[in-house]
């Protein structure tokens, strides 16, 4: 998804506010770590998600509450809302 020029992710990488399913989400610092809320952008656009399980160094995915695809942890941006 666009906002502006920019995809979703790059607008959060820089500072800004965006809307993904309805809330209002921005970065914040650190690793993603379980419970933690993110964001992804795929075909389907972005997606606010929780994390279910931590990144690990072998592999740089992470799983999803109530999603069997894993993501990879360079795709993904830590986000509270606000």
């Amino acid at each position: 998804m666009k906002v502006g020029e920019q995809t979703t992710l790059e607008a959060l990488r820089r500072g800004e506010t965006v809307v993904v399913n309805g809330a209002d989400v921005k970065m914040v610092d650190g690793k993603i770590e379980r419970g933690n809320l993110f964001v992804t952008e795929g075909v389907a656009g972005p997606q606010l998600l929780t994390a279910q399980s931590v990144p690990n160094s072998s592999t740089g995915r992470i799983l999803a509450r109530g999603r069997s695809y894993p993501y990879n942890v360079s795709e993904c941006v830590k986000v509270i809302k606000v």
